[in-house]
């Protein structure tokens, strides 16, 4: 009999083992889920005041680039102002190869080209230098000097010969050997048309009558 007590008791407490176990989980989970709502409304916050920060730096980026581009087209629109009247009408001139048809290139004359010592004969090195730099300087400057003494009158006047010689050739010149080509031309069809109506039949007329013609030589011996 108490075996049978013993066995009742323990299956008995085993069933209530089991009974309340599913209990205590449904619990613990409950415990566990009202735990992990606290982390993740953190998490969530968190999450906001990244967004909100990169909002922010994105906007403060934006910002600064429009800053920065604020004093680059500042700087753009003082530009445009301080050209002046001369850089806009010598927008395209060469300023730097002022030579680059090679009009001048006959007088590209250096220092080697005019002056040069033989192998015999040598002066001081001092006295050599001194004269490259005497005619470099001498030649460069005082071209400087004449070109501005003279640059005024002379480009007013070949610019005016040019100008002349432009509009003559624009509006007289081409003109008449237009007119002219127009006569010749029309002239070239009337003499081509004569010819082919009256001279041509002539011509081959006389031609036919040349192509009958045989002529034979005979040679007679005058002993004979």
């Amino acid at each position: 009999m108490d075996n049978k007590e013993k066995t009742s008791r323990s299956s008995s407490k085993e069933n209530l083992n089991e009974s309340s176990r599913p209990l205590l989980d449904e619990e613990a989970g409950v415990v566990a889920i009202e735990m992990n709502q606290p982390t993740l409304e953190k998490e969530a916050k968190e999450k906001r005041s990244e967004s909100e920060e990169k909002a922010d730096a994105d906007g403060k980026g934006s910002d600064a680039k429009k800053d920065k581009e604020k004093p680059k087209k500042e700087k753009q629109k003082t530009n445009k102002r301080t050209s002046s009247f001369i850089d806009k009408l010598t927008a395209g001139l060469n300023v730097l190869d002022r030579d680059d048809k090679n009009v001048n290139d006959h007088i590209n004359i250096a220092f080697e080209d005019v002056l040069a010592e033989p192998d015999s004969n040598h002066t001081f090195v001092c006295v050599w230098q001194n004269s490259f730099l005497l005619f470099d300087v001498v030649k460069f400057w005082f071209y400087r000097i004449l070109s501005s003494i003279l640059f005024i009158p002379f480009a007013f006047l070949w610019g005016l010969i040019f100008a002349i010689l432009t509009c003559l050739n624009v509006w007289v010149v081409s003109p008449l050997l237009r007119t002219f080509d127009v006569v010749l031309h029309i002239v070239h069809r009337i003499w081509s048309g004569i010819i082919r109506t009256f001279l041509d039949p002539v011509f081959k007329s006389i031609g036919q009558i040349c192509s009958n013609v045989h002529v034979t030589n005979r040679r007679s011996d005058p002993e004979a």
